[in-house]
């Protein structure tokens, strides 16, 4: 059964502008960290619970409806609703504080996590943290709006006499602070024993990845939420302080659903892709939620040559034969990946791909990984990179088996004609 528990504190400040809130009926757990100039840091942050919370009452029937009959398009339905909520939360706030000179310039950030049943649905602006626990490693999942964040991920030193502190303390994306917001919004597929802190920056900045290692660990929830605040009094940070931790009931495996193909085998498998090998946790995550699993049974034809090809596939699990012409060119294990010219250029297959075993494949689409790419700039960046790298990877090893040498990673048997040359250099070992 899943369990939620959270706690927020003032610290040694008179006011707490942090709040939280869960319901473990609807799989709901919310945390704020209200943020005010003249006050109304606590109005900000109780305004967009109760504005999360009522929305995410009203849309119960959708949720039991994908509940029941999951299927990817219900739950990106979900996941834009996510979007939507926070940001009328915003619009709500900003036409209070609008009203209200003692307001004026009230926000929050926010962090709210929504269990799905297969999936974590995840809406992200601020400051606040969201940390994925999953088989004993610790994942930060979420991106800091902060100038910190802005100046490490440009790469830019620090202006004279700043420091990293308040650098940190400086928000670059609030809840209120205008009447629209940019909201990161994460699908992240769910395995058991997963288990999700959301926690403010006096939580974060107080505590290192090791200390928060020790507390989410070996404990339920209640016990370890009140652990970590028991330490937090000890340590008195100056700021508000607010935890809570939700621990989703997922399905164990099973015949259907086996550890081969579960989200971290797919995200730890897909990280080892050249093209998504730059790629962060996270967006690693943002990958796998535009990705399709196929079962495929033995002696069934994936692709065909000659047919127009639009995806990437990756095998997770089992063997494909590579055919050109009827003829066998090579074999496909575990780990490797199929497709990513046919993806870019939406050009014909360059051959037949037969499963010989039961085979498990995770696909990713043209007009998907197109559109996430759209939408996430620096994700972009990196794909190119990877992908540039991955192009003249396969050009130098071409042309080396051209003139009959060997290549390190690369089976060498010289191929007898030209158009076998494409399915054949898919036949890298990935490590």
């Amino acid at each position: 059964m899943a369990t939620i528990f959270g706690l927020s504190d003032p610290g040694s400040r008179k006011i707490n502008e942090d709040a939280c809130y869960f319901d473990i009926n609807e799989g709901l757990a919310i945390v704020c960290d209200g943020i005010s100039a003249s006050g109304g840091g606590d109005v900000a942050s109780a305004v967009a619970i109760e504005t999360i919370k009522n929305k995410i009452h009203a849309n119960q029937k959708n949720i039991a409806d994908y509940k029941q009959n999951p299927s990817a398009e219900k739950r990106h339905k979900l996941t834009s609703f996510m979007d939507e909520i926070i940001a009328e939360a915003s619009r709500t706030i900003f036409q209070q504080a609008q009203k209200n000179p003692k307001q004026s310039g009230m926000c929050t950030t926010v962090d709210v996590l929504l269990d799905i049943g297969t999936h974590m649905i995840l809406g992200h602006v601020g400051s606040g943290r969201c940390y994925l626990w999953r088989e004993k490693n610790l994942h930060l999942i979420s991106e800091d709006h902060t100038q910190l964040a802005e100046f490490r991920k440009k790469g830019k030193t620090f202006p004279p006499g700043v420091e990293e502190s308040a650098l940190a303390k400086r928000i670059t994306r609030a809840v209120g602070y205008g009447e629209q917001v940019k909201v990161d919004v994460l699908e992240i597929e769910l395995m058991a024993d997963d288990r999700f802190l959301l926690c403010t920056d006096g939580v974060w900045a107080s505590l290192t990845n090791e200390e928060l290692t020790k507390l989410l660990t070996n404990a339920v929830p209640e016990k370890a939420v009140q652990k970590m605040m028991d330490y937090l009094k000890v340590l008195q940070p100056k700021d508000n302080y607010t935890a809570l931790i939700t621990e989703p009931s997922a399905a164990p495996f099973t015949d259907e659903h086996t550890k081969e193909t579960s989200a971290e085998a797919k995200i730890q498998l897909a990280g080892k892709i050249p093209v998504f090998a730059y790629l962060s946790y996270p967006e690693l995550i943002k990958l796998m939620s535009i990705s399709e699993l196929f079962k495929v049974s033995s002696n069934t034809i994936v692709c065909k040559e000659g047919e127009p090809g639009d995806e990437m596939m990756i095998i997770l699990s089992g063997l494909l034969e590579v055919q050109i012409q009827g003829k066998k060119i090579a074999e496909l294990g575990a780990g490797q990946a199929v497709g990513e010219m046919s993806m870019i250029e939406g050009g014909a297959r360059s051959a037949t791909l037969v499963a010989k075993v039961n085979t498990n494949l995770i696909a990713f689409s043209r007009v998907k990984l197109y559109s996430l790419l759209r939408e996430e700039p620096e994700l972009c960046v990196k794909f190119l990179w990877g992908l540039t790298g991955e192009i003249n990877r396969r050009l130098r090893a071409t042309s080396n088996q051209l003139a009959g040498k060997k290549i390190a990673g690369v089976q060498n048997e010289a191929p007898k004609q030209g158009k076998e040359l494409l399915p054949f250099i898919y036949r890298r070992e990935l490590t």
